[in-house]
This record gives C-alpha cells, sequence and structure tokens, in this order.
C-alpha cells in the first residue's frame, strides 16, 4: 500500500518520539548492569521501533494495523514493571532471557504476574495516567474484535439480516474519521508516557545504590 498523499504525522513527530525515547539510555550509564537492565534496555529498542512502525502504518493509512501497536507498546512498559513486582528482578529477567513466561512468575504479593495484575499495580505507581482502565480499552486492539467489525462495514450499527450495506475488504484505513485517527495517535503517546515512567523508575530504584547484578556496563 502506498502512504497517503498528505501525511497524518510529520516527520518531526518521529523525530522528537526517536529523541524522547534515546533520552532515557542515559539513565543506565555509569554502572554494572544486570539481566533485568539488558531486558529494559531491550524493551526501549522495541519502543523506538514500535515509535518508527507506528508512523510507518499511520502514514500509510493502514489503521487496522497501527492500532496493535498502540498494546504493544504499553506491553514494554507492563513487562519491565513486572520485573519490579518480584523479589529478584534480576533472577526473573534471567528467567525471561532463557525463555520462560512474566506471566508464570509471582509478584511479591503472591500473584502471578498476568498482564492485567501488572497493570493494576501499576495502576497505583502512575496514578495520573490511568493504566488499568487503558489496558483494558485497548485489549480489543490485539484481538479479533469489534474494532475489526468496525473497520469493515459501513454503519454496522443498522447491519440487519437483509439489509444492503458497504463492505470494505483490503482496505485498513477504510470507514475511520479524522477524528479516530487523532485518537489513535493520542493513544499511542499514552502508551510512551507510561513506559516512558517505567523506565525512569527502573533506573531510579536501581541507582539508589540497592547492588544490582553483576553485567556489562554502559560506557
Amino acid at each position: 500500500m502506498a502512504p497517503i498523499s498528505m501525511p497524518r504525522l510529520p516527520p518531526q513527530w518521529l523525530t522528537a518520539q526517536s529523541g524522547r525515547l534515546t533520552h532515557l539510555v542515559y539513565g543506565f550509564t555509569g554502572r554494572k548492569l544486570g539481566p533485568g537492565d539488558q531486558l529494559a534496555l531491550a524493551a526501549l529498542n522495541r519502543a523506538c521501533a514500535m515509535a518508527e512502525g507506528f508512523y510507518s502504518l499511520v502514514n500509510h493509512g493502514n489503521f487496522i494495523c497501527a492500532a496493535p501497536v498502540v498494546r504493544l507498546q504499553l506491553d514494554n512498559g507492563l513487562r519491565v514493571f513486572g520485573l519490579l513486582m518480584t523479589n529478584d528482578p534480576h533472577s526473573t529477567a534471567r528467567t525471561i532471557l532463557s525463555g520462560g513466561k512474566l506471566h508464570s512468575q509471582k509478584g511479591r504479593n503472591g500473584q502471578r504476574l498476568t498482564d492485567a495484575s501488572v497493570a493494576q499495580q501499576l495502576d497505583t505507581i502512575l496514578p495520573g495516567l490511568h493504566v488499568k482502565a487503558f489496558y483494558g480499552e485497548l485489549s480489543g486492539y490485539i484481538h479479533l474484535s469489534e474494532e475489526a467489525w468496525f473497520r469493515t462495514w459501513q454503519n454496522p450499527d443498522v447491519i440487519e439480516p437483509g439489509a444492503r450495506a458497504d463492505v470494505r475488504i483490503g482496505d485498513p484505513g477504510a470507514f475511520v474519521s479524522n477524528e479516530e485517527w487523532s485518537n489513535l495517535e493520542a493513544r499511542f503517546q499514552h502508551s510512551t508516557d507510561i513506559f516512558t515512567g517505567v523506565i525512569k523508575g527502573w533506573c531510579a530504584f536501581w541507582n539508589r545504590g540497592l547492588p544490582p547484578d553483576s553485567g556489562t556496563a554502559v560506557a
């Protein structure tokens, strides 16, 4: 699919996003990094890729594929914060780096670290960002749901057996209003705000002098 004639997001948008995210690297400098730090940096790299992918998909008019990227950006923050919910973040990270799953691990409160439980706990740490409610809103972007239906049928609320309706197949930007595009961009910004808050919190936690695992140093 070719780019639309009038890009919805200017190049400056991507420059600002990339600069904002890459600046977070400075929080990892000057100390040895353990497995948790390495996983957090991998999440940061993934977050940068999500920004670039979102920018490209939006400017190609691909709403259906751009929407899940918002949820994936939130996932970056949830996974890193999930490590901090455990008794030994570095040990948990080592398990994940060896192929383990975060949701099979337990936090200090004894609960399994599912996305929902991590989002609920993060909601108390970043109350102004309403993480729990936001997480619930984005589920429809990942799974086959009414979101995909709305992007396929025009006026789906009036579809009845035998009624005529306009359907679009192979046009992922069909039936998307300018307001919906704006809301999607705002939601991506919100996911990035949450991720940024988590990474800053991670670096503040370990830079207080708590003993990290022995590992690689970032110059």
